[in-house]
């Protein structure tokens, strides 16, 4: 083991704030730990509050009753007066006011065997890792040194964009950090370094300075571990390196801050760094209240983002881990990436987001009153894969996919007593929509404004307090269609406004007289009518014959 007290810094203004680091951690030395914890490594430890396995009293679930609320105006017997065909009413009355990701995953599988439509509703809880390559890469023996903070942050906002990073120094006493500069480190290793700011702790380690993972070097924690990340001192944790976490726990202290209020520790990862997670647990990071992080959200969480000129050889991947009180998990820039069979819960549970990640998989994660504008938040994809996610009781949107989207599968999520519209496209194009459930949303069902070529097919949209399905602004020349959607008992049944080319085949509208057709389609409510008794499609065309503006496939 080696352990050093000189940062190599990069650069002039590295060099100046690593000689000011360095003597920083000499004084602290010269007058010895009690000064690095803050007191003994005993009271850094009992600090600590342990983590139980179900939510502390203070924590628990926000009591609510997001169905009913959402709804506005509507009465509560819109949840029980649909007739469905081999549906029992008290079901489908049960199913939209579900406020747990879990139950609601059930309830919509029965449904979907219920209605005998195509696909089961089923769930990714399991995704297995791939182990085709080695991971980690980095091996040999740990080399631990103390350098500046402030450095280190440069570098992470050089890489994952410019935030301001002025409280999150001032979080901090000193501008100290631990360095992980080579090798493969795991908690034993940490002890053993015997390097200010990790102390042990039951089950792992607390770390009292922010811990920096560079290039070459790798942080291993294994089933039944736990690192913990102090509040009170402004820890946190950047990674240009690699991390695994299988089975093992990364927490935030319960304390707060007496510098910055809004802190709350977080980790970050950032160029050609790589994290992976299997059966892994999440608590308290980048939370301090249901509404604001406070911090940037590549600060406010877990987040990984990788630029363009620092691309990983290795994709990053988030398996089967459970999300406690974390504000955000944000993944940018990464391609292939896979966040699969993950549970997002917790009163200060924000969300899930995804951009600028082509070949994304987003299957199977369940989240539980997620708090943010927008629950699952999905931007710049290309030819990736959302599916059979369920989101129970979102305080903002359920599913929100913007930008400049194309070839894209969404299939088998399921939405529910989401306070605003349940799934959401906005610029997409070239895509599928398939076997979605939209329950008791309090805005729109489906939302699809200026997407392009588009087909959406056998969903349903139950309950919701504005439209069913609602398009607007679609891209001229583009085509969208309509097909075997189940369209029941929404303040609207499908409404439509600024549309280029609109095709409707095979739509089941239950219990939605006398609102079948809403907008410019509700003027031709009569032609749809007769086009339907003669079970022939329904072509609405606004006449201008224009070029598409991107061509798809099969569309």
């Amino acid at each position: 083991m080696q352990q050093r007290l000189s940062p190599r810094p990069t650069s002039m203004i590295g060099l100046a704030r690593a000689r000011q680091g360095t003597r920083g951690v000499l004084m602290g030395l010269m007058i010895g730990t009690a000064v690095v914890f803050g007191g003994t490594a005993s009271q850094a430890a009992e600090r600590l509050v342990p983590i139980a396995t179900t939510p502390k009293p203070g924590l628990q679930l926000e009591a609510r009753k997001p169905a009913a609320a959402s709804l506005g105006a509507l009465s509560g017997d819109r949840l029980t007066d649909l007739v469905l065909s081999g549906v029992p009413s008290g079901d489908l009355s049960a199913l939209a006011q579900s406020s747990d990701a879990n139950g609601l995953r059930e309830g919509a599988r029965r449904l979907w065997e219920d209605l005998g439509l195509e696909g089961d509703g089923g769930d990714t809880t399991e995704h297995a890792p791939s182990q085709s390559v080695v991971f980690p890469t980095a091996s040999g023996m740990p080399e631990l040194s103390t350098g500046s903070a402030a450095l280190a942050l440069t570098r992470f906002t050089s890489l994952s964009g410019p935030v301001a990073t002025g409280a999150i120094e001032s979080a901090s006493e000193g501008d100290d950090a631990i360095y992980l500069e080579k090798g493969a480190a795991t908690i034993d290793g940490l002890i053993e370094a015997r390097t200010p700011g990790i102390s042990p702790a039951q089950g792992g380690v607390v770390l009292t300075r922010p811990l920096v993972i560079w290039q070459g070097a790798s942080l291993q924690l294994s089933e039944g571990e736990t690192l913990y990340l102090s509040r009170e001192d402004g820890a946190y944790l950047l990674a240009f390196g690699e991390m695994s976490v299988e089975g093992a726990t990364i927490a935030s202290t319960t304390s707060h801050n007496p510098r910055v209020s809004q802190f709350a520790p977080f980790v970050a990862v950032a160029g050609q760094g790589v994290f992976r997670s299997n059966h892994a647990r999440f608590v308290g990071l980048g939370a301090v209240s249901d509404r604001d992080a406070g911090q940037a959200d590549s600060m406010s969480g877990l987040s990984i983002s990788a630029g363009l000129l620092y691309r990983p050889d290795q994709a990053s991947r988030i398996l089967n881990s459970r999300f406690d009180d974390v504000h955000l998990v944000a993944l940018s820039g990464v391609q292939d990436t896979v966040v699969s069979g993950n549970d997002f819960a917790g009163q200060y549970a924000g969300g899930l987001k995804v951009e600028d990640s082509p070949r994304a998989l987003v299957s199977g994660n369940r989240m539980t009153t997620p708090g943010l504008y927008a629950a699952m938040h999905l931007r710049n994809l290309a030819e990736a894969r959302i599916e059979r996610n369920t989101i129970a009781s979102a305080k903002g949107k359920g599913i929100l996919i913007d930008g400049v989207s194309r070839s894209l599968k969404i299939e088998g999520n399921v939405v529910a007593s989401a306070a605003g519209v349940g799934i959401e496209l906005r610029g997409t194009t070239c895509s599928d929509l398939t076997s979605n459930l939209v329950l008791a949303s309090g805005g729109n069902g489906i939302e699809l404004s200026r997407t392009g070529d588009l087909e959406a097919r056998r969903n349903v949209a139950l309950f919701n307090g504005a439209a069913g399905v609602a398009m607007s602004s679609q891209v001229p020349g583009s085509k969208l269609a309509l097909a075997d959607n189940l369209i029941g008992r929404n303040r609207e049944g499908v409404r439509g406004a600024g549309l280029s080319d609109l095709t409707l085949e095979g739509n089941r509208l239950p219990s939605q007289m006398p609102r079948l057709l809403g907008g410019e389609l509700g003027l031709n409510q009569t032609a749809w009518l007769a086009a339907r008794k003669e079970n022939q499609s329904f072509n609405f065309s606004n006449g201008a014959r224009q070029a598409a503006s991107s061509a798809c496939e099969g569309i």
